[in-house]
């Protein structure tokens, strides 16, 4: 401490400038180390795409359906990618943004989350509002559940429609730390 002697004869004790820089270095480092370790485990990442065709004027790709077209330009192909779109054994997702892509005038699309108890609707997409953002904890996913899309009503696309998005994934122990 710097002293200072007044006048009237009374001493104050004022913080040198060293003490001053190693006090503020002290928290700094604080403060980094509580950051660090509050976002250890959480990752940003793009969701993989889902992506697939209707049949017959029927969308249904995602979750645990593996269909193989039997009509149309596509016939004998598979009418998704066959790849379930969800977390890995131990992690769990958090849904930022997602956006549904090649759908036509008046078309809308559902996204289901198939897994665990239940077939939960998560969201409604439509040509004219074809993205949405989520808030902390409005879309999480755990190991096992998955993302599926399903048409609402008459659909009239012929071109291959995309799930795409953004996500956080933390190990499901650390879910808190996401919601």
């Amino acid at each position: 401490m710097t002293k200072v002697k007044f006048e009237a004869g009374a001493q104050l004790d004022f913080v040198s400038p060293g003490e001053l820089d190693r006090s503020l270095d002290r928290a700094m480092a604080q403060a980094r180390a509580a950051e660090q370790l509050a976002l250890a485990g959480i990752k940003h990442r793009k969701l993989p795409v889902l992506s697939g065709y209707a049949v017959a004027g029927a969308l249904d790709i995602g979750g645990d359906n593996n269909f193989i077209q039997v009509a149309g330009p596509l016939t004998g192909t598979p009418a998704w990618n066959g790849q379930p779109i969800g977390p890995t054994g131990g992690n769990a997702w958090m849904a930022k943004r997602l956006a549904v892509t090649g759908l036509a005038s008046g078309d809308v699309v559902q996204l289901f989350q198939p897994g665990g108890h239940s077939l939960d609707i998560v969201w409604q997409f439509t040509s004219a509002a074809p993205v949405n953002t989520f808030g902390r904890g409005e879309v999480v996913l755990y190991a096992g559940e998955t993302l599926r899309l399903v048409n609402f009503g008459a659909f009239t696309s012929t071109a291959q429609i995309r799930l795409s998005g953004e996500l956080y994934q933390a190990p499901a122990e650390m879910i808190g730390k996401l919601i």
